[in-house]
């Protein structure tokens, strides 16, 4: 089933549980996604919530290499503390990438060779946004990146991001 973030095509407090992964920096309106998840859930229920904050994103050395992506990237992803301002109560707990499994971008980073892989590039947003939306910028950034690895001298830091878990109060 395909439904919107923003108008579930559930009943008020029908799931235990709800998990929204690396999704909140797409949507138009992350506070009606994130009113969405709790109204589902059931009292005494759980999300988790795991995001690329705005801190997240500025901590990623890429952004020095592209930075036409600054303004999006600042513009899509939020700050922690608006995330903990709709989740009151919510605990943070800090992703570290240590392989490529998931194949975000935030991993993708650990192994800048990696980069020069279109198909692993395009697998990510911020990457398939470049190519799409900045190609000259993406050029640039990966030449000076090849020129890096060659001298020995290129980022191999693997960024990160944030798990939120959330409880929904026991009514009554």
């Amino acid at each position: 089933m395909r439904a919107e973030a923003t108008a579930l095509p559930f009943p008020a407090e029908s799931f235990d549980a709800a998990m929204l992964v690396a999704m909140i920096h797409h949507v138009d309106s992350p506070a009606h996604a994130l009113r969405e998840a709790q109204r589902i859930l059931s009292s005494g229920g759980h999300l988790a919530l795991m995001a690329f904050t705005r801190e997240d994103m500025e901590s990623l050395w890429c952004m020095d290499y592209f930075p036409s992506s600054r303004a999006w990237m600042q513009q899509t992803h939020l700050p922690l503390a608006q995330l903990l301002e709709w989740l009151p109560g919510a605990t943070c707990t800090p992703v570290v990438y240590e392989d490529l499994v998931d194949g975000s971008m935030a991993a993708l980073l650990g192994q800048p060779e990696l980069l020069f892989d279109a198909a692993r590039r395009s697998q990510t947003s911020f990457f398939e946004r470049m190519e799409r939306d900045h190609p000259e910028d993406l050029r640039c950034g990966l030449e000076r990146i090849a020129e890096e690895l060659r001298e020995g001298t290129a980022p191999r830091r693997a960024g990160g991001a944030s798990m939120l878990s959330w409880g929904k109060p026991n009514s009554g």
